[in-house]
């Protein structure tokens, strides 16, 4: 794809508020240097590990209240579940890892899967600190989060992010995972996990960058034209401006065009969660 002044700043804000690590000079000309779709993907990436704000349905699964430490952390848990359902900010639950390792480079090992939620890669899981940053707990809350519900499927402690495919706590979560993935499905059907693909990145998530470079590619002369910002406007029953200055930009995992001049935001694509 040709890349016109207005996608070349959408790249350069992409990369302005990602995350990377080690945060210099290399890393940030590196980044500068590959096209928009790779940074597309590092940026959905590292956002993917990072639950928006949003009010969602909290709904807790039998497996959380029958753990034996659902008693000790209950109030904490109901802590959590209650801003989200109420659509506060619960960025500060998450792992110290989602918020400093946006995208590292492979040239940077042993450092370079920092930037790997391998779980939520193959399982779908987001898992959540039972205490806001700085602190940190040990046990932590695993949950399916889409853009209206957020399933808590169950309480493991670190040891269900070792390596070790033994370890009790992880042979446990992909029970959980299986049990949750097969629900509604009839005997003898199969399901299949999260693809990764060779680069490491799931493969739903090279989909959807596929899908935004789509829409960028369709529509980005479009955001020139009058009669295309007339139809954007009217879609939402907003008056047509006089005069009107757009750009690429992404809201959560949502890409969006907003009118500059206008202070106006349109959602041209709206993620799963």
């Amino acid at each position: 794809m040709e890349e016109s002044t207005r996608i070349k700043q959408f790249k350069d804000g992409l990369i302005k508020e990602l995350t990377f690590y080690p945060n210099d000079k290399t890393t940030s000309q590196k980044l500068e240097s590959e096209s928009l779709h790779k940074v597309l993907t590092y940026y959905l990436h590292w956002r993917s590990r990072i639950v928006p704000p949003r009010c969602r349905t909290a709904v807790i699964e039998p497996e959380v209240k029958a753990d034996s430490r659902y008693k000790a952390l209950e109030d904490k848990i109901e802590a959590l579940l209650d801003k989200v359902r109420n659509g506060e900010d619960i960025n500060l639950y998450h792992s110290k890892r989602a918020h400093q390792y946006g995208y590292t480079p492979e040239i940077n090992p042993p450092d370079y899967r920092d930037d790997k939620d391998t779980i939520l890669n193959t399982a779908g899981f987001h898992h959540f600190h039972l205490d806001a940053l700085p602190n940190r707990t040990d046990d932590v809350l695993f949950a399916y989060v889409t853009r209206g519900k957020f399933q808590a499927i169950g309480i493991f402690n670190h040891e269900v992010f070792n390596s070790d495919r033994t370890s009790c706590e992880l042979v446990r979560m992909w029970a959980l995972h299986e049990k949750h993935a097969r629900q509604g499905m009839g005997r003898g059907n199969s399901y299949v996990r999260h693809r990764n693909v060779v680069s490491k990145y799931p493969a739903y998530l090279i989909e959807d960058v596929d899908e935004y470079m789509k829409i960028i590619g369709e529509y980005d002369s479009k955001l020139d034209e009058r009669n295309y910002i007339n139809s954007l406007y009217n879609k939402c029953n907003l008056q047509p401006p006089s005069r009107f200055k757009f750009e690429w930009c992404m809201n959560a995992l949502d890409l969006c065009v907003r009118d500059r001049k206008n202070n106006e935001t349109f959602n041209l694509y709206e993620a799963d969660m």
